[in-house]
């Protein structure tokens, strides 16, 4: 083997993979003012960047993604070509003898933006840079995955189902379409296939669960949310949402919510039953009407679908603040019902003083 060309291969294995590594999706996003890894599932692709920003983004980021993946494997090949090979590229076809040295570029490219070097190993999917990678030295291994990505996505509507099908289709495409094709450059395609599929764990799991969301721009994304979005468990659940998100609408304290206003509303009536000297029984109202909520609560993991435990836990903390702030709120109700109390016996006790002066 020709130790040149090893040497050669891994230096550009090196550059592509650095190149394929930019994170063009969180770059064109941030020009935008959204960091796109805290927006949707936070990832830096094609598909991500539509929810968060915008069809316009988009479309930038995915030409820029296969354009990089491009580049990297046809100068790649190029550059092979010229220093071993007279520059006759046809050697490094991939049922040529030297078609492993574009399977490990292009497995490069599939990994520098997937474990992206700029983003602590963290990136996008694949797909995007993958075709872009293809059709750089197989333009019909490319359109066999655009071929195979279209008719799995139109009737799902999910991107993802399209490109976990072109992914395992890759190491069969090749196969087939260069057959006899040699082990040494089908083994890559493998491991782009494997990694491919394993980036695309987390939408397995939603499509196996149902929760994966079908493709939308910007515009759209805050109805399939909404669509998607489970029902609060309980009422303490949904208001303490909607009270976290008046703190960040408002940058204040939260009005209360319909259930605060709801329990103060029972606090008044037992007041109003009870006489304006039994704060005991204000009281007894106010903590019968937490309890109550209390116990509606769910446990951890149980008639909520956030996603994990830790989601669930937060929601059931977030519920029990929530409560605990109406607790206060209502014993504070109490206080002051009872210094009205006190204020009026002083009054009337003193009218009736100054009525006893004047009998005098």
């Amino acid at each position: 083997m020709n130790t040149g060309l090893v040497i050669a291969t891994l230096l550009i294995m090196l550059a592509a993979y650095c190149i394929c590594g930019i994170p063009f999706g969180l770059i064109f996003s941030s020009r935008k003012g959204v960091d796109v890894r805290t927006k949707g599932s936070g990832n830096i692709g094609t598909t991500n960047v539509a929810r968060a920003v915008g069809g316009g983004t988009a479309a930038l980021t995915l030409l820029c993604d296969a354009g990089k993946g491009f580049i990297s494997t046809w100068l790649g090949g190029w550059i092979l070509a010229e220093l071993f090979f007279g520059g006759d590229p046809s050697l490094l076809a991939p049922d040529a003898a030297y078609g492993w040295c574009m399977g490990c570029i292009f497995l490069a490219c599939i990994c520098g933006h997937i474990f992206s070097p700029y983003l602590h190993f963290r990136g996008g999917k694949g797909i995007a840079v993958g075709f872009g990678a293809a059709l750089g030295f197989s333009w019909p291994i490319a359109l066999g995955l655009l071929v195979c990505w279209g008719l799995c996505m139109a009737p799902s509507r999910r991107v993802s189902v399209g490109s976990i099908a072109a992914a395992v289709a890759l190491p069969f495409l090749s196969f087939f379409i260069y057959y006899p094709v040699t082990w040494a450059f089908e083994v890559p395609m493998i491991l782009i296939a494997l990694i491919v599929v394993w980036a695309h764990r987390d939408n397995i799991k939603k499509l196996r669960d149902g929760n994966e969301a079908p493709m939308a721009f910007a515009n759209d994304a805050q109805d399939q949310e909404d669509t998607l979005a489970p029902e609060p468990a309980t009422k303490a659940v949904a208001q303490s949402a909607a009270a976290k998100d008046a703190v960040t609408q408002t940058g204040g304290i939260p009005r209360d919510t319909p259930l605060e206003q709801e329990e103060r509303a029972i606090v008044d009536a037992d007041a109003k039953e009870a006489g304006p000297d039994s704060v005991a029984a204000v009281q007894e109202a106010a903590q019968e009407a937490a309890e109550k909520d209390a116990q509606s609560l769910p446990e951890a993991g149980k008639g909520l679908v956030f996603g994990d435990e830790e989601k669930v836990s937060e929601a059931v903390d977030d519920a029990a603040a929530a409560l605990e702030k109406s607790a206060q709120a209502q014993e504070a109700q109490a206080q002051k019902i009872d210094e009205a109390a006190a204020q009026e016996e002083a009054h009337v006790a003193k009218e009736m003083g100054d009525a006893s002066k004047d009998v005098r």
